[in-house]
């Protein structure tokens, strides 16, 4: 593939590196990705707390208690699955209770523990969020693509990382980067 350089030249994307390695398609290829998911974050922000007054970190702690076995999560899995660490989640959960969104309950087989559920205002406000959510979401991006574009991205991703758009629940730990992954569809 042959793209502009910032001088105007042709150059083979396969032979001009920029200096940290990658070809010129390949960085725009990943600040491209930084770029649409920092836009759309920012715009989900705004909107959710503009139309919901709850933060996208706020949605992101409901949609992941609500989206578990009885709509609660040990705290441990939680801060876990919104990459921060324990003390950070305490914190944010304490903003939900103090909101009357989330509560915490104790562990009844293991008292060193909790879990974050959410209460009947909780389960309210995030069903009210999603509608803005899934709009912003909609509007921002996916509105943009075709369904056959939307197709290929989600065989793109999938062959970046098997589960990273299919899988329910994405547990970065669960992230084997160093072991080579089988391309769905490529024979062996």
């Amino acid at each position: 593939m042959v793209s502009s350089s910032d001088s105007g030249h042709a150059v083979s994307s396969e032979v001009a590196k920029d200096r940290i390695g990658l070809t010129n398609d390949e960085f725009s290829v990943w600040r491209g990705l930084l770029r649409l998911n920092a836009t759309i974050r920012r715009e989900l922000d705004h909107r959710l707390q503009v139309e919901q007054g709850i933060t996208l970190r706020s949605y992101g702690l409901l949609m992941s208690i609500f989206s578990s076995p009885e709509q609660r999560l040990r705290m441990s899995d939680l801060a876990s699955r919104q990459m921060v660490s324990p003390s950070n989640v305490t914190r944010l959960v304490q903003r939900l209770e103090a909101a009357g969104l989330a509560r915490r309950v104790t562990d009844t087989e293991d008292a060193r523990g909790s879990f974050a559920a959410l209460t009947p205002l909780g389960v309210a406000r995030l069903e009210d969020a999603k509608l803005t959510y899934h709009a912003t979401v909609r509007d921002r991006f996916l509105s943009r693509l075709t369904a056959d574009q939307i197709d290929a991205l989600i065989d793109i991703l999938e062959a970046a990382h098997p589960g990273l758009a299919t899988s329910e629940v994405w547990e970065p730990q669960d992230a084997d980067w160093d072991t080579p992954q089988e391309i769905p569809g490529e024979p062996e």
